[in-house]
């Protein structure tokens, strides 16, 4: 069984280190000012968990015949006899 993590374009995970901590801090002046309710604070927080379960899990594996792959909550498998073509991605 061969594990394989993601390529990580340097530009892209960046934002999405900014964005996961412009959320937070968000989060925690709301809090501190008592602005905030219930369901904001709930959206906000599933999506920045959201954010940083992908940023952190994102891999894919070769077992016997399939390619799995998973990415935060995003998980499937091919078959990797019906794959016809691969291409090198720079991620840009």
């Amino acid at each position: 069984m061969n594990r394989y993590l993601s390529s990580k374009n340097t530009f892209t995970v960046t934002i999405l280190w900014c964005l996961v901590l412009f959320l937070l801090s968000m989060l925690v002046i709301n809090i501190q000012k008592e602005y905030i309710t219930v369901i904001p604070f709930v959206i906000i927080s599933l999506v920045t968990a959201l954010i940083i379960w992908i940023l952190l899990d994102t891999r894919y594996v070769i077992k016997n015949s399939n390619l799995l792959y998973r990415s935060g909550p995003f998980r499937g498998r091919i078959d990797i006899t019906k794959i016809n073509k691969i291409r090198s991605h720079s991620g840009l």
